[in-house]
């Protein structure tokens, strides 16, 4: 039996052909999930415990995490700009099920949403925060590079640092954190405006024009999103 040699030429050639490889993503993603203008990520159930978690109670319903992760695998690679369709497919429900469904799938991304955008505020507050402290400290040195008797050199050079420390967190804050944080609330609101349907089976037909058009326009035009009647007495 021949052994594989490890430096054989041939190898390394391979490799370099391999490391040349390249896809274009937005054709992937055009061609899985894209139609229309609208994104449609398809799953199959068995039943109404494979989306709400049995141990909810009723009235306060919550999602199957196994459920939650197969949208959210899905939806990372669906760009924001266009609005989801979640298709439910391989169990009649009754239309009390549906409604429950469609109301827990909006109020879960909804507070999902709540919580990156109140790490946004947080992060809004932290940065003015180290704006004015950075302005400060900026005034401390120009006095004590004005009046260098009156500061002692610890004093000098302690300033000096805390002034390209707090410059640094800010530039972080503003060109990253605050930058990440909105792309995670981006797709929040991409995910908390998804729109559920039901199919007995999967068909891999998607809405009529007319449908897709009030589905765009709806999630488009509503700015606001608010709790679903679900949890009213």
């Amino acid at each position: 039996m021949k052994k594989l040699r490890l430096f054989d030429k041939s190898n390394i050639n391979r490799a370099s052909l391999f490391s040349r490889k390249s896809i274009d993503p937005n054709k992937f993603i055009k061609e899985i999930y894209v139609e229309n203008g609208l994104a449609y990520i398809s799953c199959n159930v068995e039943g109404y415990y494979d989306v709400i978690d049995r141990y909810s109670v009723s009235g306060y319903e919550w999602l199957n995490q196994s459920f939650t992760r197969f949208i959210e695998e899905n939806a990372v690679t669906i760009p924001v700009t266009y609005p989801i369709v979640l298709e439910i497919c391989g169990h009649s429900f009754t239309e009390e099920e549906k409604d429950i469904i469609e109301g827990t799938v909006a109020d879960y991304y909804a507070l999902k949403m709540a919580d990156i955008q109140a790490k946004y505020n947080k992060e809004k507050k932290r940065t003015f925060f180290q704006l004015i402290m950075s302005v400060i400290m900026a005034g401390l040195l120009y006095i004590s590079s004005a009046n260098r008797e009156l500061f002692p050199l610890l004093i000098n050079e302690t300033i000096v640092i805390l002034f390209w420390l707090l410059i640094g967190d800010l530039f972080e804050s503003v060109l990253f954190t605050r930058s990440e944080i909105l792309d995670l609330r981006t797709k929040a609101a991409q995910l908390a405006s998804m729109v559920v349907t039901f199919k007995k089976a999967f068909d891999d037909k998607p809405l009529k024009p007319s449908e897709e058009q009030v589905i765009i326009e709806e999630v488009l035009e509503e700015n606001e999103l608010i709790p679903s009647d679900e949890w009213d007495d």
